[in-house]
């Protein structure tokens, strides 16, 4: 029965730190945000902290972790043609809305690195498990690495670009452009690849 009470415990105790940590992320830079911020706003001493996370940039490598977990859930279910490669975005687009000011933090702050590089595995990840768009390659993975590179590093940067700028950009409009580029610019691949073969 105590463990029981002790896993509860644990699971709210986590909860209130990556609550105080997301809250604080979103008032000033992570790379200002300390333990003792984080323990006054969640109400806990610092040793409940440190039971659970080893800094703070612990605690911002768990909330990516999930982050990344629940976009790659969302791109599951994503229909696997190649006319819809643009569409990963609006997912993506749609879960990083839910908390903006967290999203713009984990994608245009300092730290941002390590997010941007999982975000890219994601993308790539999604992409490669796309059955039309790894058939236009059959045969040349060097030119499917080239490509997969520039549309995975591409998405993602226009995603950060896309948190950056908010005011300029609707994810149906980001939708679109990229469908018409990554579309046009596979398929006339896909198509000079046949002529030449």
């Amino acid at each position: 029965m105590g463990s029981k009470a002790e896993y509860r415990s644990a699971i709210r105790s986590r909860k209130l730190i990556k609550t105080a940590f997301m809250e604080l992320a979103a008032e000033k830079e992570i790379s200002k945000i300390t333990v003792k911020d984080i323990a006054d706003r969640a109400d806990i001493n610092r040793g409940t902290f440190y039971a659970h996370y080893r800094d703070v940039y612990d605690v911002l490598e768990q909330i990516e972790d999930e982050a990344i977990e629940n976009l790659s859930h969302f791109l599951d279910n994503l229909n696997n043609s190649v006319e819809n490669i643009g569409d990963m975005m609006h997912p993506i687009d749609c879960y990083l809305n839910k908390d903006i000011k967290l999203s713009q933090r984990l994608l245009n702050s300092r730290e941002s690195e390590m997010f941007f590089k999982k975000l890219h595995k994601v993308f790539k990840e999604k992409l490669l498990s796309n059955e039309g768009y790894t058939k236009i390659f059959e045969g040349d993975p060097l030119s499917q690495e080239i490509c997969t590179t520039f549309i995975t590093y591409g998405c993602a940067g226009v995603l950060q670009n896309c948190m950056q700028h908010r005011e300029f950009y609707s994810p149906e409009t980001v939708n679109q452009a990229l469908n018409q580029f990554i579309e046009g610019g596979i398929l006339a691949f896909g198509q000079n690849k046949k002529t030449m073969d």
